[in-house]
């Protein structure tokens, strides 16, 4: 079994943390990094993350480990021919709301899909950056 050393990425969103959290599990729709698919988080534990694509049915690609609403929010997730699984936790600032994602590898398993295109953290995270704006009421 192969082996790597954990992925640490931040970025600050514009939001405040409750608003952030939100925006990143209920509007995938708005941010996810292709526009070819989508993809739907079922933000429960337990709960499922699926990618629906225009040319295929749909495909779970991870499901929710831990949850904290507002705060934090753990799940597997498929990355070619592995499982990882990535935390994220979301931390009021004085200029938004601190967003912590870390990769940590769980196993390599044999995958058709290790040629299709799986988003790495960095395009998780400057996709969500670029949408997370603040709504003006």
């Amino acid at each position: 079994m192969k082996t790597s050393k954990p992925i640490e990425k931040t970025i600050t969103v514009p939001l405040k943390q409750e608003e952030a959290y939100d925006f990143f599990t209920n509007n995938l729709d708005k941010w996810w990094p292709s526009l070819d698919e989508t993809v739907d988080i079922d933000p429960k534990f337990g709960g499922i993350i699926q990618r629906n694509g225009p040319d295929e049915g749909p495909e779970i690609l991870g499901r929710i480990t831990h949850i904290d609403p507002g705060k934090s929010l753990t799940f597997t997730w498929q990355k070619g021919d592995a499982v990882v699984e990535l935390l994220l936790t979301f931390t009021q600032t004085e200029d938004g709301t601190r967003v912590d994602l870390i990769e940590l590898p769980l196993a390599f398993v044999d995958a058709v899909a290790a040629c299709r295109w799986i988003p790495s953290p960095d395009e998780i995270l400057l996709a969500f950056r670029s949408c997370a704006v603040p709504v003006m009421a």
